[in-house]
């Protein structure tokens, strides 16, 4: 989400969040096993703090209750020097779509917008299993995909924060600004607003 400017804390806190939506993996799993090494620290720590205050009360010898101060402050600096990098990893990925440990930029992307893709038409099928349990609409290829050509089930990647960016290009439009649709390379095409589960619903009314 480059293309978003964030002007407040609410609209970092939107960014951070639509941007997170089908993320690169890698940048993912890192910034998971960093949370995990966090909240680790960050429990040793209160154990640690726990112990010196017992030991204090309890009068234990002030050079052991130093080596446990020193415990702590190494906790403290661990937690702290991990989230720094968890820090650091996110803005990365915010500003470029990408982050120091994705591996490949371009497979990164197609395998999300696939990924993307996906959901929706298994959003579709749902729903449409639901609408017709025993089949008397006859054989759905988004409720049997394998059984179709992979064209009968095309659907349009899903761009993250694209409600906001649908604004974005309606208002772009309307003043006479926007240019060509990155993926679609019309001219005057905004950003879908709906996935395809919902405009499936809206045209089978």
């Amino acid at each position: 989400m480059s293309w978003f400017e964030p002007k407040d804390d609410a609209a970092k806190a939107y960014k951070a969040s639509e941007a997170m939506v089908n993320a690169d993996p890698a940048t993912a799993t890192a910034l998971s096993e960093i949370s995990t090494r966090v909240d680790e620290a960050d429990a040793a720590a209160q154990e640690t703090a726990a112990l010196i205050e017992i030991a204090q009360r309890n009068g234990v010898d002030p050079a052991e209750v130093d080596v446990m101060v020193n415990d702590l402050l190494n906790q403290t600096k661990a937690s702290k020097d991990l989230t720094k990098q968890a820090d650091e990893l996110t803005a990365e990925y915010l500003s470029t779509g990408v982050s120091r440990v994705t591996e490949d930029p371009v497979d990164s992307y197609v395998t999300r917008q696939q990924i993307s893709r996906e959901l929706q038409i298994d959003e579709v099928g749902k729903g449409r299993l639901l609408d017709d349990p025993e089949g008397v609409s006859g054989v759905d290829p988004a409720i049997t995909p394998h059984l179709f050509p992979e064209g009968s089930t095309a659907a349009l990647s899903m761009p993250p924060g694209n409600v906001a960016r649908n604004a974005a290009d309606v208002a772009a439009i309307k003043n006479g600004t926007s240019r060509e649709h990155l993926l679609l390379c019309f001219p005057n095409v905004p950003t879908l607003i709906f996935p395809k589960v919902i405009l499936s619903h809206v045209i089978m009314l």
